[in-house]
């Protein structure tokens, strides 16, 4: 998108993207280390990461040798694809210098590795796989709607730290956009542009259309845009909302009715009995049942 976007006229390239079994299925741990091993020097090995987990936590061998495996990766991509440069978080950087290393001995060629600062949540907790708040590029698993909100519920002080490190856009631009973030008064300006590059960038247009449709519906309460939803959508919208299927008999079941069987209330009670009709349900089969502001529940009609 954003390279048709820029007028470039010539084809982007396609991108490999590989599995290191490919590499590693028909090799022995012993010609590994006999090949491998003897290159990798155990003092470049020891990095600060390294030191730092001996003197509190500990570190298996298997963490340790990780190393080795991930230097090998890297000198089987230069070596088919001519892969010059590696490109990771400051904490990967024993990994890379590894690799780094292992093929200068091997091949006597420059290579080069680009660090990127990790990504930190306030508390400067890491936001990692293994992490409650990964964020993940793969739609099976966050939505495009996932997505857009942890970028669109970044707090003010994290925000311009983020547009700065994923935006395409010039430094100036940056700084002239958070000066205006500074004097408007619609909420969450920064959040809002952060959250619709970043979606566009990794899910594309229909994924940017399907998050600020979800998000309309959710916190705008249009019944319009919940009509258009599809029901993997609604599920991201309500996520962990009890959902019913029940048979639609027009104008025979009430308003509360619905609700008990439902299962909003734990207990039926009387109420004023509004009859349920055809214009209660959504184009797509749809009526969400809401108690308060937070609890909601979804009834599929058939």
């Amino acid at each position: 998108y954003f390279w048709k976007t820029k007028g470039r006229n010539e084809t982007l390239e396609e991108y490999i993207i590989c599995r290191n079994s490919e590499w590693y299925s028909d090799k022995n741990i012993i010609d590994f280390m006999s090949k491998i091993g003897r290159y990798l020097r155990v003092t470049t090995m020891m990095g600060k990461t390294i030191r730092d987990r001996l003197d509190t936590t500990g570190l298996c061998f298997s963490e340790f040798s990780y190393q080795m495996f991930q230097s090998y990766d890297w000198l089987y991509l230069y070596q088919k694809y001519g892969a010059e440069f590696q490109i990771g978080g400051i904490d990967q950087t024993v990994n890379i210098h590894n690799g780094h290393d292992l093929i200068r001995r091997l091949t006597d060629k420059q290579t080069f590795g680009l660090f990127m600062p990790i990504l930190t949540d306030e508390n400067g907790k890491k936001f990692g796989k293994s992490e409650e708040k990964a964020i993940y590029l793969n739609d099976d698993k966050i939505s495009p709607f996932g997505f857009y909100q942890f970028f669109h519920q970044l707090t003010d002080r994290q925000v311009y730290d983020f547009l700065k490190m994923f935006s395409f856009r010039s430094d100036a631009e940056i700084e002239q956009i958070y000066q205006k973030s500074l004097r408007t008064q619609k909420p969450w300006y920064l959040q809002e542009i952060v959250a619709e590059e970043m979606t566009l960038l990794v899910h594309g247009e229909a994924g940017l259309s399907s998050a600020k449709r979800t998000t309309d519906a959710l916190f705008k309460r249009d019944v319009e845009v919940l009509a258009r939803l599809n029901e993997s959508e609604i599920n991201d919208v309500f996520e962990g909302a009890p959902m019913s299927t029940l048979i639609f008999n027009p104008d025979e079941m009430t308003a509360i009715e619905l609700a008990i069987k439902a299962q909003c209330f734990t207990n039926e009670f009387l109420s004023p009995q509004q009859i349920l009709t055809q214009t209660d349900i959504l184009a797509n089969s749809i009526t969400l049942v809401s108690v308060g502001k937070r609890k909601h529940h979804i009834v599929k009609w058939y």
